[in-house]
């Protein structure tokens, strides 16, 4: 379940960071979400570290 919630805080942060660049592309951002996300499938704990920062 820790695991789902960390997933789900990583998103929502990821969300409001893109929210409050208004310069970014729609199309940076999704692709920086795919990115980011595709990163945290191959290394959980090296993404968790990550998110704690932002």
């Amino acid at each position: 379940m820790r695991k789902l919630y960390s997933m789900a805080g990583i998103i929502q942060n990821l969300v409001q960071f893109g929210l409050t660049l208004s310069l970014m592309d729609r199309e940076v951002f999704v692709k920086e979400v795919s990115s980011f996300l595709e990163q945290y499938r191959n290394d959980p704990a090296m993404m968790e570290s990550v998110a704690q920062k932002l």
